[in-house]
């Protein structure tokens, strides 16, 4: 695979999404950690539909990971490859157990579980398709 081909991926698939994510949930969640939503062009602008906060940021980020390891693992023969796509499936739904157990800090919500799912899917679907 051409060097230009994993960059273009990694931007489109990757760190596009990751920064969509991060804008969309420190724009509007009372939890900022860039304080994008005290902009005063930006303060009054709220979203009607609570799933744009919460729930399309953990499907961008989910879709994020597995694209970084399907990208990083993409040719590899090895088993390894499985074990870090393994590992990445159990990053993402694992969050929402341990908070779904209190052993982590943040609300359980079964849509943030079909948003993760979405995202691993869209993920895996986009790359396996991308004409190489």
């Amino acid at each position: 695979m051409r060097i230009s081909t994993t960059i273009l991926q990694t931007v489109l698939f990757v760190l596009l999404p990751l920064a969509v994510g991060v804008l969309l949930y420190d724009w509007f969640s009372a939890s900022s950690v860039f304080n994008i939503h005290k902009f005063e062009l930006l303060k009054n602008v709220k979203p009607k539909w609570d799933g744009l906060v919460y729930n399309v940021p953990d499907g961008l980020w989910a879709f994020s990971l597995m694209s970084a390891m399907l990208i990083i693992w993409q040719g590899e023969k090895s088993g390894v490859k499985y074990l870090w796509i393994f590992l990445a499936l159990c990053l993402a739904f694992g969050s929402e157990i341990l908070q779904k157990l209190n052993i982590l800090k943040g609300t359980f919500d079964w849509w943030d579980i079909l948003a993760i799912g979405v995202g691993v899917l869209l993920s895996i679907l986009m790359l396996f398709n991308w004409k190489r």
